[in-house]
């Protein structure tokens, strides 16, 4: 937590609260008829969710793989969320460098080989907010 939450504590919602196949699935029920709190299917590598603080846009990765490359697809340069922005800077919280590219299709990420975290990891991304 303390390597994420720099984009978590004071941060506010982005245009979108987030990407992936768990955006569009039914909430799982509650016991007691509402929604699910904590979700029993895994997270796929393409789960993605956003806050924004400070100028800038926190991505966070819900299911990270060392060195896997990912694409968030919300980034896109032709995406309607970036207001025709583009992204000039990513890190990766918790120290860390990523090789990164924004294409028309969405902001391409190769993680690195060693990741702060198993659980999740925050990306920093200047120039899109």
């Amino acid at each position: 937590m303390q390597t994420s939450s720099e984009g978590i504590f004071g941060s506010r919602p982005w245009r979108i609260y987030g990407e992936g196949p768990a955006t569009l699935d039914t909430p799982e029920a509650g016991e007691f008829g509402g929604a699910r709190d904590v979700r029993t299917k895994p997270y796929s590598i393409e789960e993605v969710r956003f806050t924004t603080k400070g100028g800038a846009l926190y991505a966070y990765l819900l299911a990270p793989k060392p060195a896997a490359r990912i694409t968030i697809k919300a980034l896109a340069k032709s995406s309607p969320h970036t207001l025709g922005r583009s992204a000039t800077h990513v890190a990766l919280l918790g120290g860390g460098s990523v090789e990164w590219t924004q294409r028309e299709h969405g902001l391409e990420v190769k993680l690195p080989e060693s990741l702060p975290s198993t659980e999740a990891i925050g990306l920093r991304i200047s120039g899109v907010v």
